[in-house]
C-alpha cells in the first residue's frame, strides 16, 4: 500500500514547538507540536500539556518521558514510517481520550491501546492493519477510523461497540459487512467507499435508528439491500455511486426515505431516475451523472428544497421545463449531454452560483444569454 504524506500543520495551528513552548510560559502551554527529533526530556516541563503531536518524526517507540504526562488528553503521531508497534505501560495516559496514529507502519491495533479506558476517538488511518481483534470491544469508542488499511471484513462483533457513532473504513479491501444490532445503537455515520463490498448487511431497530449517513461508493454492490429499510426513518445522506453492476434502484428508496437530503446514484447501470423522486421532499443534493440516461422525470421539478443537481455525462436531449422553478438551486451540472436548449430561466434563479453546460450542442443564443447573465449576477457559467 502506498502511504500518502499528509500536511498536518494547518490542523494544529495553535500548537507550540518545544523551543517556542520553553520560550513562552511552560506552565501555561496546552499543545506542543514536534516536527523533528528534539530533546524529548524537555516535555516534563509542561505540567498542563493536553495535546501532543509528532509529525514526520521517526521514532520506533514513544519516548518514555511522555508516559509521565498525566494531563495528556490527545496524542497524534503522524507520518512515522518507522513505527510498527506501540508499547504502553499499564499506568500510562489515564486521561487520554483522542489518539491519532496515521500514516505509520502498524499491522494491527497495538495491544496497549486497549487499556486506555477513557479513549473515545481512535484514528489509525493509513497503516497496514489487516484485522480488528475482539479486544477493541473493551474500549468505549465513539469514533473509529480504520481507513486506508488492509481490512477484508467488518464482522458483526463490531456491533457490540454500542457507543460507536462514527465508523470510517474506506479504502480497504473489505468484501463483507455485517452489523447486527440487537440493542439500541448510536451509529450515525458509515463510510465504506473504495472497497470490494459485495455483501452489505446492517440490522437495527427501524423505529430507533440513528444512522444519518451511508457511503458505499466504488464497491461491488449489485443490488441495494433491503436492510436499508431499517434506517429509512433517520437516513439523510446515501451515496452508492460507481457500483457498475448495480442495474436496479428499488422504488422504496424514493418512497420510504422522507428525511433524505443527499442522494448519489452516479456511475451505476441504471439509465432511469424514478418519477417517485418527488417523494424525497427534503432532498437538497442529487447526483445522477454517468448513467447514459436519456430523460429526467418532470417530478424532479417538484423538489422545492433542491440546491445542487449533477446530471452530467448522460444522453439527455431535453430537460423538464419546471426545473427553473427550483428557487434554491445553487449548482447545476449538465455537461457532456446532447442538449441544444436549456431553460433560460436558469440564469435568473435567485441563488444560482454555478451552471455547467460544457460539451453540449447548446444554441448560440442560449450561450449568449448565459454569459450575459453570469456577468450581471456574478455566477460561474461554463460552456
Amino acid at each position: 500500500m502506498e502511504l500518502k504524506q499528509i500536511s498536518w500543520e494547518n490542523l494544529f495551528p495553535k500548537q507550540y514547538s518545544i523551543e517556542e513552548a520553553i520560550a513562552a510560559d511552560p506552565s501555561a502551554v496546552n499543545d506542543v507540536l514536534i516536527k523533528n527529533d528534539s530533546d524529548y526530556n524537555q516535555l516534563k516541563n509542561f505540567p498542563k500539556l493536553k495535546q501532543l503531536s509528532f509529525v514526520n518524526v521517526g521514532f520506533t517507540q514513544i519516548p518514555e518521558v511522555i508516559f509521565n504526562i498525566e494531563s495528556l488528553e490527545s496524542l497524534n503521531i503522524i507520518n512515522n514510517l518507522k513505527l510498527t508497534d506501540l508499547t504502553l505501560p499499564n499506568v500510562a495516559f489515564s486521561k487520554l481520550s483522542r489518539l491519532n496514529i496515521n500514516n505509520c507502519r502498524l499491522t494491527e491495533i497495538p495491544k496497549g491501546i486497549y487499556q486506555l479506558s477513557n479513549l473515545k476517538y481512535l484514528n489509525v488511518e493509513g497503516n497496514e492493519i489487516s484485522y480488528l481483534g475482539e479486544e477493541i470491544l473493551d474500549l468505549h469508542l465513539e469514533y473509529l477510523n480504520v481507513g486506508r488499511n488492509k481490512l477484508t471484513i467488518i464482522s458483526e462483533e463490531l456491533s457490540k461497540l454500542l457507543s460507536l457513532q462514527y465508523l470510517y473504513a474506506y479504502e480497504n479491501q473489505i468484501e463483507r459487512l455485517d452489523l447486527l444490532y440487537k440493542r439500541d445503537c448510536d451509529l450515525k455515520v458509515l463510510e465504506l467507499f473504495n472497497n470490494n463490498i459485495n455483501h452489505f448487511n446492517i440490522e437495527t431497530d427501524p423505529n430507533n435508528s440513528s444512522l444519518i449517513q451511508i457511503n458505499i461508493n466504488k464497491n461491488n454492490i449489485n443490488e441495494i439491500p433491503d436492510c436499508l429499510k431499517n434506517v429509512a426513518s433517520s437516513l439523510k445522506s446515501f451515496s452508492c455511486s460507481y457500483n457498475y453492476s448495480l442495474e436496479f434502484v428499488p422504488e422504496w428508496l424514493f418512497t420510504n426515505f422522507s428525511k433524505l437530503e443527499e442522494l448519489n446514484l452516479s456511475g451505476i447501470s441504471s439509465t432511469q431516475l424514478s418519477s417517485n423522486i418527488s417523494d424525497l421532499a427534503n432532498l437538497k443534493k442529487l447526483s445522477f451523472c454517468c448513467n447514459e440516461a436519456v430523460s429526467i422525470p418532470n417530478s424532479l421539478g417538484n423538489l422545492e428544497k433542491l440546491e445542487e443537481i449533477d446530471l452530467s455525462v448522460n444522453n439527455l436531449s431535453d430537460l423538464p421545463s419546471n426545473l427553473s422553478n427550483l428557487k434554491d438551486l445553487r449548482k447545476i451540472d449538465l455537461s457532456s449531454n446532447n442538449l441544444t436548449q436549456i431553460p433560460v430561466d436558469f440564469f435568473q434563479l435567485p441563488q444560482v452560483e454555478y451552471i455547467n453546460v460544457n460539451d453540449n450542442p447548446i444554441a448560440d443564443e442560449i450561450l449568449t444569454a448565459g454569459k450575459r447573465a453570469s456577468q450581471e449576477k456574478g455566477f460561474e457559467f461554463i460552456f
